[in-house]
């Protein structure tokens, strides 16, 4: 199935005979990784075709978010780097074989033993079809291999890989977060002091200064745990089958490409046909690039807070809003702390990128491999972004307007529950002011 819908892509493209061939071996090749969603998307080149590979091994692998959006940015850059490098060569390199090149060089390190059975012949069929001769694959080695090196280098050294050694504080503190039952580790604390791509460490502290969580005294506080308690409840008959649709949809956990892989898609169907290679490959770095750099800010801010999820507020009796030491709900309780919202981050900066250079008016249509039994669910346009500044330091999700999609990810992570609605950073100064450095000053494709 995975290769009538790459042929069926590919012919659509109307590339000359020699090129579909090689394009048809390197989907064959390629076949057992496209375990995505198809997605009819409107640009079909050689650097969406190993962004698509990227996102299939995060599916096949069960890699998580953080580590994926990782993964998307370092691809990302190598692609773009590369084709900067080929204009810039005095030597004649085409921007398809760079980008190629590059591509094959960042996920064969990043996941050695694959190489042969899966990038070296999608590698092999793309060399082939751009008529290189083992003269030109040798410049290709010489001129991209250093500057991917690059890159590579600054991701083994961003701090993503070391100890934290997290141990969960006192229990005996009310708000402080704490493990779930069963659970035994948490999820990438070394991320929360990890480098962005853009973002220095002192920028992050900045940008995140602000973002605190409830206080417990809090009427609001209250008022939101009981909701939290009403509606994400296993067992609760207060969501509509939408709502809990929406709980799966938004999921987006293991056995899909993640949050920012599913927002890649999103980009992918709304780029225009006829944008140029050089163009996608940038706006495919200045996308997957934010969800690492507002990853990193957000486990900033959820490893600086430390406050605790639904699961153990709603289990301890403290005195604000609900207590029952057996509510369970719907969803696994993720394993790190509850603010701020990782999932409200990603869709954030996804949402900043898309309408600063596709325009707010852009519609698409979405399946998700979480929820593959609801089909596409479609949007008209893109939401604008929130710009107002909160009066907390963290806006609570009842004085917010933001847009359907924008609520859809939050309202989604109070079903599941993983998460309450004060989860929701949706503090969107910070999160603009953090992905604005991605957009470098463009406001639109034409203008780059």
């Amino acid at each position: 199935e995975s290769v009538v819908i790459l042929t069926s892509i590919i012919a659509r493209n109307q590339p000359t005979m020699a090129l579909r061939r090689a394009w048809l071996a390197a989907a064959a090749a390629a076949c057992i990784l496209l375990t995505l969603p198809v997605s009819q998307a409107a640009v079909n080149s050689v650097v969406t075709q190993w962004i698509n590979i990227a996102q299939s091994c995060v599916t096949a692998l069960g890699i998580e978010h953080q580590q994926a959006a990782r993964l998307y940015a370092t691809l990302a850059s190598a692609q773009y780097d590369a084709i900067k490098a080929a204009e810039a060569s005095t030597l004649t390199i085409s921007e398809e074989a760079a980008a190629a090149y590059a591509s094959h060089f960042v996920l064969s390190n990043f996941f050695d033993w694959r190489q042969s059975y899966y990038y070296d012949p999608v590698l092999a069929a793309q060399i082939e079809a751009l008529g290189l001769s083992d003269a030109d694959v040798a410049v290709l080695k010489s001129v991209l291999v250093p500057i991917v090196k690059a890159i590579l280098s600054k991701r083994l050294c961003d701090g993503s890989s070391s100890f934290a050694n997290f141990k969960p504080g006192d229990s005996s503190i009310l708000g402080l977060y704490q493990f779930a039952p069963n659970q035994v580790t948490v999820h990438y604390p070394q991320v929360a002091y990890a480098t962005g791509f853009y973002l220095a460490s002192k920028d992050v502290d900045v940008f995140t200064a602000k973002l605190k969580h409830f206080s417990l005294s809090d009427p609001e506080y209250a008022k939101q745990l009981q909701e939290t308690y009403s509606l994400g409840s296993a067992s609760s008959a207060n969501r509509t089958e939408y709502d809990s649709g929406s709980a799966q949809y938004w999921a987006q956990g293991g056995g899909t490409s993640t949050l920012a892989g599913f927002w890649i898609s999103v980009a992918l169907e709304a780029l225009p046909e006829s944008t140029p290679l050089i163009v996608q490959a940038r706006f495919l770095k200045l996308l997957t690039t934010s969800f690492w750099d507002t990853a990193v800010a957000c486990w900033r801010v959820k490893f600086r807070e430390q406050f605790w999820r639904p699961i153990t507020a709603i289990r301890t009796n403290h005195g604000a809003g609900v207590y029952d030491p057996t509510w369970t709900p719907s969803l696994t309780t993720p394993i790190d702390p509850e603010y701020v919202s990782s999932h409200t981050c990603t869709s954030g900066a996804a949402l900043y990128v898309l309408e600063s250079h596709l325009g707010a008016s852009t519609g698409f249509s979405a399946a998700s491999l979480s929820a593959p039994e609801l089909g596409k669910r479609s949007y008209a346009s893109m939401p604008v972004c929130i710009s107002a500044s909160p009066t907390r330091m963290a806006w609570h999700w009842a004085t917010q307007s933001p847009r359907r999609f924008t609520r859809g990810s939050s309202r989604a992570r109070l079903w599941l529950t993983c998460s309450e609605r004060i989860a929701d950073p949706s503090s969107d100064g910070a999160r603009k002011d953090m992905v604005a450095i991605h957009t470098d000053g463009s406001q639109n494709l034409a203008r780059w």
